[in-house]
């Protein structure tokens, strides 16, 4: 059984985790088997556009694109939004748009926003081998599809900010992905390929992911089962929590930083590793049950 050591170079295999808390009298790591009893996690980033039970739906757009010779899908949302990508056993790329805004109280400026609503569109571009999807909102230039609504009442509904975007995307599951949202949750489902997500205030979920990660979030949390290829991986948040479980004994370079937050990871048995703790305020909590 190898030491645990505060500073150990390594290899192929070696495995990092990093903690740089953020202004935090006491900081704590916890890597655990199972949590300990009492701990409540943090709450998830609140989405105000859920909050509020008025909503205006837009019209659902759907498209399906041919999965040959993609290798890699790119989207990035400049407005609030959830991304959702679905691994599937189809040999196609289905994505669906879901519209929505908050109701207002002027009846003339709903008419308007419902409109601007129903006229979102997205478009999906492949080059090489990447795929990319584009939202088009109005009053945006556009080569492709012109706009019904006037200069005028669209710069009026681009300022609204009630506005929120669900982007679903199902998908064969071997490719790689580069996602990010401005407002907004992101979650991946049985992705195996390279996976680069990143979103200023949100959650990004992983479930039974497999390949390199390299999550950024600046305000949220990150969480998830996930599997390793190998390569370098780096999970950070600036201001979040980070709860991970390795499905697999396959180690591989990992930076994990919560600023602001507590890291949860989970180990399974005789999982090889060399294990780096950094705290500012030199406090760790370690409970690996697994053997290194």
């Amino acid at each position: 059984m190898l030491p645990i050591s505060r500073a150990i170079f390594s290899y192929a295999s070696l495995f990092y985790l990093f903690m740089l808390p953020l202004n935090l009298p006491v900081q704590q790591i916890y890597a655990a088997d199972h949590e300990s009893e009492g701990s409540t996690p943090p709450p998830p980033v609140k989405d105000s556009i859920r909050e509020t039970q008025s909503l205006i739906v837009g019209t659902t757009s759907t498209e399906t694109f041919s999965f040959a010779d993609v290798y890699h899908i790119e989207l990035s949302l400049q407005v609030s939004g959830n991304i959702e990508l679905i691994a599937t056993e189809d040999n196609v790329i289905t994505v669906t748009l879901e519209k929505q805004a908050r109701e207002t109280i002027n009846i003339k400026q709903n008419a308007l926003i419902r409109d601007y609503l129903d006229n979102i569109t997205f478009t999906g571009t492949q080059s090489d081998d990447t795929l990319q999807l584009k939202i088009q909102l109005p009053g945006t230039p556009s080569e492709t599809q012109p706009n019904s609504l006037s200069k005028t009442e669209a710069l009026q509904a681009d300022r609204y900010d009630g506005l929120h975007l669900k982007c679903t995307i199902k998908t064969p599951a071997d490719v790689s992905v580069k996602l990010h949202t401005k407002t907004g949750d992101i979650s991946l489902q049985r992705i195996r390929g390279k996976i680069e997500t990143s979103t200023e205030t949100g959650n990004v979920h992983l479930d039974e992911t497999v390949g390199n990660y390299n999550i950024r979030v600046t305000k949220g949390n990150i969480d998830g089962k996930i599997l390793l290829t190998q390569g370098q991986n780096k999970l950070e948040t600036q201001n979040g929590s980070i709860g991970v479980v390795m499905l697999d004994t396959v180690a591989a370079p990992m930076n994990i930083t919560a600023q602001g937050g507590s890291i949860r990871l989970r180990l399974p048995e005789n999982y090889a590793a060399d294990i780096e703790l950094e705290s500012e305020k030199q406090q760790i909590v370690v409970n690996l049950p697994a053997q290194f």
